[in-house]
């Protein structure tokens, strides 16, 4: 059955279709993610690992009304989502005024872990800072 976004999930394989309706990509799901969730689990395994913690992303950005939205470097949260494992983020401080966040993320099922490691981190370092409404430039 053809959707109208072309992507369709079955029986956990990705399949792509294009206009013409013919598959184009089959097996995506299996060939990218399974060799991901392997190493995650065997790297915690190895090193008896609760949570991998690393920054969520880069800082935030300024506006750039000319040149748009700029994205610096990676980011640890999506390797957790691709996999399908849990995530969690909290503050880590600010950059040039700007939030940072800290991200820990785990195998399967690993949520109630993570929600005491990632609370225990915020406990004591009491990173979070409110926000602040900075007055609107130009």
């Amino acid at each position: 059955m053809k959707t109208d976004s072309k992507f369709q999930e079955m029986d956990g394989a990705a399949q792509c279709y294009r206009e013409d309706g013919v598959l184009v990509l089959r097996g995506a799901f299996e060939a990218w993610v399974e060799p991901l969730r392997a190493g995650i689990d065997a790297l915690m395994a190895k090193h008896n690992l609760d949570a991998i913690v690393a920054p969520t992303a880069g800082p935030a950005w300024l506006i750039d009304h000319i040149r748009g939205d700029r994205f610096d470097g990676g980011d640890s949260a999506g390797t957790a989502a691709v996999a399908g494992y849990p995530d969690i983020t909290v503050p880590m401080g600010l950059v040039a005024g700007l939030p940072v966040g800290v991200s820990f993320f785990g195998r399967a099922w690993s949520e109630p872990t993570l929600f005491k490691v990632a609370y225990a981190y915020e406990q004591a370092t009491k990173r979070r800072q409110p926000p602040t409404f900075v007055a609107t430039l130009g």
